[in-house]
């Protein structure tokens, strides 16, 4: 049987190799039924549901209903690895481009390209997944799509609030000034829940039958 430092050292080998050919970044597309399986699934909250899971040597990213979670390292051999979150309320998802591969020996993987937040990122993903790398583009796609309808809805339901709530604070008594600010703060907060969602499962689940 082979022991776990045996199966670290033979990680850690493939990592190097990796590095050295420039695969350490080249990632498989995980299955769903495998996810629990990954070490790296403790990073995805109780709260949520990973849908998407991409992993290299040198890097692994999980998409789930409310954040990408990114989890990386400065080299396939390293353990040494940093996790950072982007919960899509206040890092969006934006520009998802997909990049098929090539024909030659050395294009050997297709990539999905986005935006989230102010952070550019390129995931490239082993050709012959090209096909599953195509659904996770699509979801993607449609999830950028609905955060960005969701925000021009918020924001123009605010500017109609500022417009409706332009007081005269001399003619105002102060009750009415109390109301009119309580009001203001539950319409927003209603906003918030409607138009600013922590969960766009019902967007993934679409692409993800089953989840």
């Amino acid at each position: 049987n082979i022991t776990d430092k045996s199966k670290l050292k033979l990680k850690m080998l493939k990592g190097f190799v990796g590095d050295i050919t420039g695969g350490a970044d080249v990632c498989k597309c995980i299955p769903r039924n495998q996810f629990v399986t990954e070490s790296s699934i403790k990073f995805v909250l109780p709260d949520e549901t990973a849908f998407i899971f991409l992993k290299s040597a040198k890097e692994e990213f999980i998409f789930t209903d409310k954040a990408l979670i990114a989890i990386r390292g400065n080299s396939g051999a390293s353990k040494k690895r940093y996790v950072t979150r982007f919960d899509y309320g206040e890092h969006p998802i934006k520009n998802v481009a997909f990049e098929t591969a090539g024909f030659g020996l050395t294009d050997l993987d297709c990539e999905i390209k986005l935006e989230i937040g102010n952070e550019s990122l390129s995931i490239d993903i082993e050709k012959n997944e090209t096909d599953i790398a195509i659904t996770y583009y699509r979801a993607l796609v449609d999830v950028s799509k609905a955060i960005k309808r969701n925000n021009a809805k918020f924001n123009l339901s605010l500017n109609l609030i500022k417009n409706d709530t332009k007081i005269d604070l001399k003619e105002s008594p102060e009750n009415s000034l109390r109301a009119i600010s309580t009001n203001v703060i539950d319409f927003t907060e209603a906003l918030l829940i409607k138009f600013q969602p922590e969960s766009y499962k019902d967007v993934f689940s679409a692409h993800f039958p089953g989840a």
